[in-house]
């Protein structure tokens, strides 16, 4: 093998897609680690990872190539194991400079300052935010402002997330591709819930009508994903209406401001009921 050229090496390396089979194959030589190092694209990293700065600084240079990389920690007790914090993500975000895809999937440990780093991901295309729980719009808006490649953003159950000013600059972007979702609201009830409130109007305006409202600047908007839960209200004791937080508005908006959107898929999660998506 060490007297193939690199080239020839480096297409044999390319041929293989088994993660483990690459872990492997690095162990048999140093010129196999390095060019096996530089072909990796795509990393997905758990709890076993430390995160010290020192080894996401060795992970980089070990991958200088990475365009995905997937930080997940679902499952895992807080407190327990390496979880990426503000500061891992500064290391990461600056050393990965060809990042496209990024996805933190509870990752608990970071908040609106630690999200502020993407703004070094200037090729930074896509980005999933799933169970985040310390993030807020504030975080969302230095995404808009700084990530200016960005064309899709997925958002999944980050409860502090509650006003939407921040999308009016994603108009700034070249945004395609637009989910949002939060599994648990104000209103939202398990099955045999009940709930009185005297304050309800049937007619207020939901977040879902804000929200897409303020799309009207992404031209370039071709798909929108929406997770809506079955909400029960009741004015009164004798009267009880059931509904979801997207409303006539919230479709009269989409229809008036994304002419390009091709795609909207509504995901109806029916709490009350059964507890099962439709």
């Amino acid at each position: 093998m060490e007297d193939l050229p690199e080239a020839l090496v480096t297409e044999i390396v390319k041929k293989i897609t088994s993660t483990s089979d690459l872990n492997s194959l690095s162990l048999v030589s140093k010129q196999l680690y390095k060019i096996e190092g530089n072909q990796r694209g795509a990393i997905r990293v758990g709890s076993g990872l430390c995160t010290a700065t020192e080894a996401l600084t060795s992970l980089c240079a070990r991958f200088p190539n990475l365009w995905k990389a997937e930080f997940d920690y679902s499952g895992c007790i807080p407190g327990h194991g390496h979880q990426l914090d503000n500061k891992g993500l500064f290391v990461f975000s600056s050393h990965c400079s060809s990042l496209i895809d990024l996805t933190l999937n509870f990752c608990s440990y970071i908040d609106d300052s630690g999200l502020g780093c993407l703004a070094h991901c200037k090729t930074l295309v896509s980005l999933r935010l799933i169970s985040t729980p310390q993030i807020t719009s504030i975080g969302l808006f230095s995404v808009a402002v700084g990530c200016t490649s960005l064309s899709a953003l997925h958002l999944i159950d980050c409860e502090k997330i509650e006003s939407v000013e921040w999308l009016e600059y994603l108009g700034w972007t070249k945004l395609q591709k637009f989910e949002f979702e939060k599994k648990r609201g104000r209103f939202d009830l398990l099955p045999c819930d009940e709930v009185f409130d005297s304050t309800y109007d049937a007619h207020i305006t939901d977040i879902y009508d804000f929200c897409c409202e303020s799309l009207k600047d992404l031209s370039n908007l071709k798909s929108i994903s929406l997770g809506l839960n079955l909400q029960r209200y009741s004015s009164d004791v004798s009267y009880c209406e059931t509904r979801t937080s997207f409303t006539d508005n919230s479709l009269y908006a989409l229809a008036l401001n994304c002419r390009m959107l091709q795609i909207l898929d509504l995901k109806l999660q029916d709490v009350l009921l059964t507890g099962h998506q439709k």
